[in-house]
This record gives structure tokens, sequence and C-alpha cells, in this order.
């Protein structure tokens, strides 16, 4: 397994440990996570390749309802705002055949992106789920 491999796979296990703690747990151990979500923010906004690898990374090595709906509200709503246009034909094409991912986008809002990619991802969301 490569570096970077290794790097995807940490920074997604750790965004999931984060997301799965408890409403009422301490202050401080929210906080020791909170490296995570300044990485991805990052990396959203600096490297898209990388960043759609871990978003994809997340949501397979869990597809809970929880994970997913955060991960739909959160890092995924960014990406897509940051690089939804020249993305998208190829989630499109992923979303084919892939219900999960199909799922993860119908959890997305609108928020800043722009109409013709919002339909694009209604569609893709809404198709034969």
């Amino acid at each position: 397994m490569n570096a970077e491999r290794v790097e995807v796979n940490r920074l997604a296990v750790a965004w999931i440990e984060l997301n799965q703690l408890p409403a009422d747990v301490e202050a401080g151990v929210r906080e020791s996570y909170s490296w995570v979500m300044d990485v991805i923010d990052d990396l959203i906004q600096a490297d898209g390749v990388l960043a759609w690898r871990v978003i994809d990374e997340i949501r397979r090595i869990n597809g809970s309802d929880r994970v997913l709906a955060n991960l739909a509200a959160g890092p995924l709503e960014d990406f897509l705002v940051a690089h939804g246009g020249d993305c998208i034909a190829g989630i499109e094409e992923i979303a084919r055949h892939d219900v999960q991912l199909r799922k993860l986008l119908a959890g997305v809002w609108r928020g800043r992106m722009s109409e013709v990619l919002w339909a694009r991802i209604r569609s893709i969301s809404t198709a034969d789920r």
C-alpha cells in the first residue's frame, strides 16, 4: 500500500470516528479530531482528486445512514461546490452502477451550486434508487 493510500485511509477513518462520537462526548475528545476537518477542508480547496478519494473511502468504509448523512451535508457538498462542474460527468458515470453513491448524493443540499450542476445531481440521486 503506498503512502498516499495510507493517508487517504487514515483521514477517512478519523473522519468516521469523529462523526460517530456521541453528542454528549467531552469537548476535549471532539476537539482532538478537529485536525481531520481542517485537513479535509484544505484538500477540497487544494486537491480535488485527493479530496474525492477521501470522500469515496469514507463511504466505502462505513455506509451507515449517519455517516452518509454527515458526509453529504459536509465534505461532499463542499467538494461539489468547489469541483462539481469539473467532475460531474465522472460522478454520473459511477452513480449509474452505484446505489450507495446515489443515496449519498440525495443527501446533498444545493447551497452555492449552480442551477445546472444542481439539476444534474438531483437527476443522479433520484435515478432508480
